[in-house]
């Protein structure tokens, strides 16, 4: 997005590590942060654009472009919190099993960036946003938790998600202060010091609808007969949705009296519950392990599970693709699938089992996406 807006175009690009930033604009500084938990310099990287940012005047327009990933990228703390407070909360809530939309309470309230924060902060500067979306519905106040969207969460609302999830006595004193504290803010303007947000517009670029269309296209292209899928999106439990897909891939190898073979694309994301010391892994990763337990000794089918980041958790993969036969694999490579799925170290047996996927970071994040196949060929 940043390489579209010309050569004069100025401002920051806060990019992780490993993302491709060559061709530049010359007037577009390069700050590093990182994902999915924020550093240290990612926070430093983020009070630098707050500060341009608040120095622009009546007569300018921010231009804001904002992806998936961009909650730990783009942060800076709220009054009384240092910067290990919020890494340490961001961890547990990843770790929890909240779905996005619960954290985002969480993390709203905790942050001067997030719920509008960077709109009020360029007051009075208008503000135009353009988003590449990795959330259910593409909701503006998700995507990236919201800095341009005016979103007041409650104390009240904050404070049952921690509780729902065991986090309340978890969290860092001041993080629980902050979030128990009785000063919500009114609509409009509040505590981080910031005027009423000027919104010219607010325009998502790309999401994960477009990413399943575009792969079931492909697939049609290959010749495929594409089928329903047995979910309508990814969320939830991981458990939960590799019943699902199991069951759906097992309906797909039992589809007949047809020319093409039959395929099927989900998009979305599930939610994984850590426990301590987790190993190296993603929730990508842990859904084909479940699918390749799900499915050992079904023949005839084939299926993906990635990150459209190419970045799952802290595996440095994107992603795997199972068959029936990856569990026999990994067996015959000394891996025991059990014991990896039960310490969510999920990277090395897959690797190990031949299934794993290593594609770099895309440059771009529309969340997951699962594609599956079946070959009556195969089969028989």
């Amino acid at each position: 997005m940043a390489r579209a807006l010309g050569k004069n175009a100025r401002g920051f690009v806060l990019a992780p590590a490993g993302a491709d930033v060559g061709g530049l604009p010359a007037g577009m500084e390069v700050v590093p942060g990182d994902h999915p938990v924020p550093s240290v310099r990612g926070l430093a990287s983020s009070r630098r654009i707050m500060t341009a940012v608040a120095r622009l005047g009546e007569h300018e327009r921010l231009l804001y472009m904002i992806s998936g990933g961009t909650s730990a990228l783009f942060e800076v703390p709220c009054t009384g919190l240092v910067d290990a407070d919020t890494i340490a909360t961001y961890e547990l809530l990843l770790g929890c099993g909240a779905p996005i939309e619960e954290i985002n309470v969480v993390r709203r309230r905790l942050s001067l960036v997030k719920g509008g924060g960077l709109a009020r902060a360029a007051y009075p500067a208008r503000v135009l946003t353009l988003a590449v979306s990795d959330v259910d519905c593409d909701d503006q106040a998700t995507i990236g938790s919201g800095p341009t969207v005016d979103v007041c969460d409650p104390s009240d609302a904050a404070t049952a998600v921690l509780e729902r999830h065991g986090l309340i006595g978890s969290v860092p004193a001041a993080v629980r202060e902050a979030v128990l504290a009785r000063h919500d803010r009114p609509a409009g303007a509040g505590r981080d010091g910031g005027g009423p947000a000027i919104v010219d517009g607010y325009e998502v670029l790309a999401s994960s609808g477009h990413a399943g269309s575009a792969a079931g296209a492909w697939l049609r292209s290959a010749g495929y007969a594409l089928q329903a899928p047995p979910v309508a999106r990814l969320r939830g439990d991981v458990e939960g949705a590799a019943v699902a897909l199991a069951a759906g891939i097992r309906a797909l190898t039992a589809i007949g009296g047809t020319s093409a073979d039959p395929a099927f694309v989900v998009t979305g994301e599930t939610t994984v519950r850590l426990p301590a010391g987790a190993g190296r892994g993603g929730r990508n990763l842990h859904l084909a392990a479940l699918l390749a337990r799900e499915l050992a000794g079904c023949a005839g089918f084939a299926c993906m599970v990635g990150g459209t980041d190419g970045a799952d958790g802290s595996s440095g993969l994107a992603g795997a693709v199972v068959d029936g036969a990856v569990a026999a694999r990994a067996r015959d490579a000394g891996h025991d699938l059990e014991v990896a799925l039960a310490g969510h170290a999920t990277a090395e047996v897959l690797e190990a089992a031949g299934a794993a996927v290593a594609t770099n970071p895309t440059g771009t994040n529309v969340g997951d996406l699962v594609v599956a196949t079946a070959s009556r060929r195969r089969q028989q």
